[in-house]
Parts: structure tokens; sequence; C-alpha cells
């Protein structure tokens, strides 16, 4: 049976006043109550510091019950009152005993189990991501559904943020932190780690030179392979270009023509779109250089789902954007197909006819 949270601070912690200070705590913020109980039953007395769990409350409140928190090295520094350092090692500790690799199957279950339970989620989580698994699910749309599913469960996309809650922009600060302390290619990554600056600035000259070094660089080729750089130069190529057009970042190279025309199309119907219905776009007044036009439902995305032109160039498809959200976005699209439809519908019925 659990000792009551007041009964805990007044022994453990010998605080003389333990309903003031409850209920000082849960003026901060209104988290589970069971998220509250953990500093008070973790921390030793000799560590116990008030406004560490004070800063402890107002953490756990931030994430707003979000998955995740427990891969923050900040949750179990205040959790604990331990150091950051400290904290990281708790978050690499978690990741280590979550792992799904073969040893933690067979620690965790037994070996006969254990081994029983990795092949099945070897062929479960492997087909649950293949190309099989989203054509039979989503037939002629499965490209776009199985790329919305990876960005959405991926830290590194902004999707995956936003599907936790957060708005764009804070999407795509959480991008941009967690990038900076998980790549490779970020100062924070190393310095985390415990690299000096010296052995930092010697890591990042040979990442500059591989970056460099690549086989679609024409003067790296030239100067390695001078005989034959050109073969070489079209195999990674052409090989690039069949991946991103696999992927559906690029337009396949049969179709370009085709998509150009569409997007003339698009223009078209666009500029039309604001000229007799402009005053139905909310911000219009705003674009400029720093604020764009955007079509929600991309127009690449309107092309490649045979979707009517005059439809992705209504005005039920804008939106007022800034610029740096409109580069970023590329061919995402930030409104399903079948809203893009019920709207358009709704529109027409409304005001054309």
């Amino acid at each position: 049976m659990k000792i009551k949270l007041i009964t805990l601070m007044k022994t453990k912690f010998k605080i003389s006043n333990p309903r003031q200070v409850l209920k000082e705590l849960k003026q901060i913020a209104d988290i589970p109550a069971a998220s509250l109980r953990k500093p008070f039953e973790e921390t030793p007395p000799e560590r116990f510091d008030l406004e560490v769990i004070k800063n402890y409350i107002v953490f756990v409140n931030s994430f707003g019950g979000k998955k995740g928190i427990i891969y923050q090295p900040e949750y179990w520094m205040y959790r604990f009152n331990i150091s950051y350092e400290e904290g990281l090692a708790k978050v690499n500790e978690y990741k280590k005993n979550k792992s799904t690799s073969k040893t933690q199957f067979i620690r965790r279950h037994g070996e006969k189990v254990g081994l029983e339970m990795f092949e099945k989620f070897q062929k479960t989580s492997s087909f649950s991501t293949s190309d099989e698994w989203f054509k039979q699910k989503y037939g002629e749309a499965w490209g776009e559904e199985k790329r919305k599913s990876m960005a959405r469960r991926s830290k590194w996309c902004v999707d995956h943020w936003i599907e936790k809650g957060y708005t764009i922009k804070e999407a795509e600060e959480k991008v941009a932190d967690y990038q900076r302390n998980n790549s490779g290619v970020h100062k924070d990554y190393y310095r985390n780690l415990g690299y000096s600056e010296e052995e930092i600035d010697v890591i990042f000259q040979e990442i500059k030179k591989k970056q460099t070094n690549h086989h679609r660089n024409t003067k790296y080729l030239k100067e390695k392979y001078p005989d034959c750089w050109r073969e070489i130069y079209c195999q990674v190529s052409e090989k690039y270009r069949l991946r991103m057009e696999e992927l559906g970042l690029w337009i396949v190279n049969d179709l370009i023509d085709d998509f150009r025309k569409y997007r003339s199309l698009v223009a078209r119907y666009t500029n039309e779109s604001i000229i007799l219905f402009g005053n139905f776009v909310e911000n219009l007044d705003l674009r400029s250089r720093n604020f764009h036009l955007d079509h929600k439902y991309s127009i690449k995305m309107g092309f490649l789902n045979d979707i009517d032109p005059k439809i992705i160039g209504s005005v039920v498809n804008f939106e007022i954007v800034p610029a740096k959200v409109n580069l970023n976005k590329k061919a995402k699209c930030s409104i399903s197909k079948t809203q893009l439809l019920k709207n358009y519908k709704e529109f027409k019925e409304s005001y054309e006819n």
C-alpha cells in the first residue's frame, strides 16, 4: 500500500507544513497524481530541493501528457535531482532496456519464448512498413499514405510533432532541437557526448571532406577516376533519380511534360480564383516576399492523385503562410484529399451556382 504523499513529505523530508506545500505545488500546474509522487518517492532526503520539484512539475505540464517525455534528459534531471549528463545516461539506459533486439527479447522472456517473439516482431514490423502493406490498405493512394506514415513516425520530421499537438512553428523548433542533439552534423551532438571544441573541429573537418567527396561531385570524380568518371557519374545519378522518383520527391521523367501543363493550368485557375473570390482568402493582403500564397493540397500531389487542376487552383485550397514555412513544405499537404474535395463541393454549392 502506498504511503500518502502528505505523510511521505512529513516523514521522509521532515516538511512541517506538507498540506500547504502540496497546495502550492498543485497551483503551479495540474499534473497526474502519479507523476507528482515520483520525485518525492525517488529523491533521497539529502538531494531534496523543493525548487527542483517545482521545475519538474512545470516540465511535465509543458509536455501535456504527450508520449516521449521519458526520452528527455531534463525529465530525469528534475525527477531525481541529478545533473543533465546523468539524465542523459538515464535516457540511454531506458532506450537500451526498451530495445527490440534479439538479446533484449531473450533477456525479458527467456530464450525459447524470446526467440519466437523476436521472429514474430521482425515479420510484423517489417511488413507493416513495406510497400505491399500500404498497397493492400490504401490502393492507388498508397505512396502518399506511406510517406505521411513514415513522417509521422520520425522525430526528424515536422509531421511527427504536429501529430502530437504542436503548432507548425513549435514543430519546426522541435525538429531543430532534435537534429542538434542527435545528428552527427551538429556540434551540440558532440558537446553532449563530452568532446572538446578542438576534437569537434577535427571531426567537422572530416565531415566536410566526406560531404565534398561524393560520387555526384564531378570535380572529385575527375580527380579519383580520370578515365571513367563520366560513366560513374551517370550510373550514380541515374540511381539517385530513380530513388527520388520512388520516394515521390521527383516527378517521373516520362510525366514531366504532363506535370508542366498541369502546373500551368493550376496557375491559371489560381489567378482567376484570386480575382473572383480573393475576399474569401484570409490575410490575402499580407501576400508578399515574406508571406506566400500556399496551396494546402500541393500542386504536385494534385497531379499525382489526378485531381482536377481547377480544384487545386480554387480559393478553398489557399492559405497565406510565412515564406519559410511554404519553402520548407515543398510537396507536402496541410489538408487531406477528402477534406479538399468536401470543401470544394460546399464552396461550389454556396457561391458558384
